[in-house]
């Protein structure tokens, strides 16, 4: 696989980054339980 990393492709990576772990906690404490 080749990465390649432009302005929207690093701020595409960070906002996934922020939104998992900003939501994360909500889908553990869930009915999952992971």
């Amino acid at each position: 696989m080749d990465y390649r990393y432009g302005s929207h492709t690093v701020f595409k990576i960070q906002y996934h980054f922020v939104f998992v772990t900003k939501y994360r906690y909500q889908v553990l404490s869930g009915d999952v339980g992971l």
